[in-house]
């Protein structure tokens, strides 16, 4: 903002297109017209960075600067239809003016209903969403992204994905955009703990057909190096992995996954629990790096998903005494019902060297085992603290980058620290375990949400209520019925399943 600038020639364009390192522009274009060029850049950026094309179905958030001209870009692209949402009634009535075809004031709306306002407007979900306010409310509106069904490569599997559970890192990815070195770079489909039905298989595949049900296995290796050859995978580096950057995940209708990774459920096994068989598999790994055995004691550290299927996977080991500690006292309710021996509530005061001896004082010994599933400093101290001389403490749960732990008590009592991250060869014991009953996965089930209200879903894992939160991703019309029975709604379950229910339109 001066009289005069020094700038390089080469970053100077003549406003004729394709046209590079010309300085001036032409005579039937204005400098004010030319100080418009920098957002008008802006938006068609993000215009072919959404994919905007023929036909598209844009929803732009907000309405200044950015947003107008992105609408204008949009319908040069030949967009079919653009809504465009701001809290201005003047700037909606410009977006109007500028060839809009639906706007939308977002004063008192809240994101589901603004989202749902955009569905109704267009007859559908967007083709792509562009978001120019930076609000959470808007970002949040335009989570849903409308994809191509994915095409197969040879050992491939199409899949109509049915169950998928909200993980912790999910809500890390959602609410920060980051997991320690795991960043957000590009749009990224969410999604690792998943369920679904075969579609399709590809040329190769011979041990799935259309119609079975089958647990996903997300991490998938891309090269035979040597932790593949050694039969750890999981710590091959280059490995695929569903929902985590840069691989999309399994929070959408269909998916294509490796069919060698894909297992297949007994009639016993539900979708439902063959979404859980993931988290399951967490647990049977740490177990297994924590060397569990009959009749042990272990200390459980957090009584989450993980902390409560470590629980369950311990009683099927046969442990002999456990105790799950937690801050919160509805879930060291659940442990005490799935079977936990001793339940500590503890708060984010708690000394470690304390905690520690309730444990020893609840069991009237040390522990052999601690499996931490919570990343708190505190139980990471309170678990070297309370194994035995030589006992194990297994890190599981994601904790800062750093962490402050007693070293010198670890070392002088020869406490081996071990970290626990995701497994390897784990699916078939997994399911084995749910299918005979051994480990019932059932009642850490206790939300469950259609895709297109991922949003709520996700808030009730930011609350910390609940327990495990599913999203059911199929169009099914068992769905309706199962979320909206006819004592709520007060329609005939014909309307539920034939989605004419007003109360509960889904997407």
């Amino acid at each position: 903002m001066c009289r005069y600038y020094v700038h390089s020639a080469s970053y100077c364009y003549k406003l004729i297109p394709q046209v590079k390192i010309i300085i001036k522009l032409p005579d039937c274009v204005s400098y004010e017209e030319g100080a418009m060029v920098e957002p008008l850049s802006v938006a068609i950026h993000a215009c072919r960075r959404a994919g905007v094309t023929i036909g598209s179905k844009v929803f732009i958030c907000g309405a200044g600067t950015i947003g107008l001209v992105s609408l204008l870009v949009a319908k040069t692209m030949m967009a079919a239809q653009v809504v465009i949402c701001d809290l201005s009634s003047g700037r909606l009535q410009k977006a109007k003016e500028l060839g809009a075809d639906f706007t939308v004031n977002v004063m008192k709306e809240t994101p589901q209903r603004l989202a749902q306002k955009v569905k109704a407007a267009l007859g559908s979900l967007p083709d792509m969403t562009i978001e120019c306010t930076g609000a959470e409310f808007c970002v949040q509106a335009g989570v849903y992204e409308k994809r191509p069904v994915p095409e197969m490569c040879p050992g491939d599997v199409l899949l109509k994905i049915n169950s998928v559970g909200i993980c912790g890192t999910d809500l890390h990815f959602w609410l920060e955009g980051k997991v320690g070195d795991y960043v957000v770079k590009k749009p990224l489909v969410l999604g690792h703990e998943a369920s679904g039905t075969v579609v399709k298989v590809s040329c190769g595949v011979t041990h799935l057909k259309a119609g079975d049900k089958v647990s996903i296995e997300p991490s998938v290796p891309r090269e035979n190096d040597d932790y593949v050859r050694i039969g750890r995978y999981n710590l091959s580096p280059t490995s695929f992995t569903s929902g985590i950057p840069p691989d999309d995940g399994a929070m959408c209708r269909y998916y294509v996954h490796k069919a060698n990774y894909c297992f297949k459920l007994p009639e016993c096994v539900t979708l439902e629990e063959g979404a859980l068989v993931e988290p399951l598999c967490v647990s049977l790994h740490a177990c297994q790096r924590g060397r569990v055995k009959v009749g042990q004691k272990v200390f459980i550290c957090g009584a989450g998903p993980i902390g409560l299927l470590t629980l369950l996977v311990c009683k099927a080991i046969g442990v002999t005494l456990t105790v799950v500690c937690d801050l919160c006292q509805d879930r060291l309710e659940k442990a005490k019902c799935l079977g936990a021996t001793v339940v500590l509530k503890v708060d984010k005061c708690t000394c470690p060297m304390e905690l520690a001896q309730k444990v020893k004082s609840s069991l009237c010994t040390m522990p052999d085992v601690c499996i931490e599933c919570t990343g708190a400093d505190t139980c990471i101290q309170a678990g070297v603290y309370a194994v035995k001389p030589g006992g194990i403490v297994v890190l599981v749960g994601l904790s800062a980058i750093t962490s402050n732990v007693p070293v010198l008590h670890a070392a002088l009592r020869e406490v081996d620290i071990r970290g626990s991250f995701k497994y390897t060869n784990t699916w078939p014991t997994a399911i084995a375990l749910i299918a005979s009953k051994k480990v019932d996965v059932k009642p850490l089930i206790t939300h469950r949400f259609p895709l297109e209200q991922a949003q709520e879903a996700f808030d009730i894992v930011k609350k910390g209520a609940g327990i495990k939160v599913l999203l059911n991703c199929e169009q099914s019309q068992q769905q309706c019925p199962s979320l909206c029975p006819q004592q709520q709604c007060g329609q005939q379950q014909s309307q539920c399943q034939t989605r004419q229910c007003p109360q509960h339109n889904f997407f």
